[in-house]
């Protein structure tokens, strides 16, 4: 990772909701990121499956870890997720691969996987760019390559 993606992840790390849902995260780049959570019970739906609401929640943050990696600040546009299979616990992990990448927004990819590597959801994520990040202005990138 550059100085300014361990800066970001640095600074992610930190943001309340993440640590309120026990999401991690392993990888920031301008091309993807990998999130990961232990589900806790109170994560489940009263079926004892994970909560949909947990994988949208892992899936999103991964694409905002992803979008800002360009030291930009991003907000979620849009988001179209499908539920593939149900998961009952464990480990998952968000991946996120950047589709294209604008001056004004950033469109992004995301799967999220069991510990046995099923795959639980699928996204596609619009960020809309709000402009630069004054907190990594000196890190010199201003956008797209």
């Amino acid at each position: 990772m550059t100085e300014l993606e361990l800066k970001v992840k640095a600074f992610m790390e930190t943001t309340p909701f993440l640590m309120e849902n026990g999401i991690v995260i392993d990888e920031v780049t301008k091309d993807g990121a990998v999130l990961r959570c232990k589900v806790r019970d109170n994560q489940k739906n009263p079926y004892g499956m994970i909560h949909g609401g947990l994988l949208f929640t892992i899936q999103d943050c991964c694409c905002g870890a992803t979008a800002r990696a360009d030291g930009r600040r991003y907000v979620t546009q849009n988001s179209t997720i499908n539920y593939l299979s149900s998961g009952r616990g464990g480990e998952i992990t968000a991946r996120s691969k950047v589709i294209k990448r604008g001056r004004s927004s950033c469109v992004i990819e995301t799967e999220v996987t069991d510990e046995q590597g099923r795959l639980l959801s699928g996204a596609v994520t619009t960020m809309f760019c709000l402009g630069e990040d004054q907190q990594f202005r000196d890190e010199g990138n201003h956008g797209p390559d």
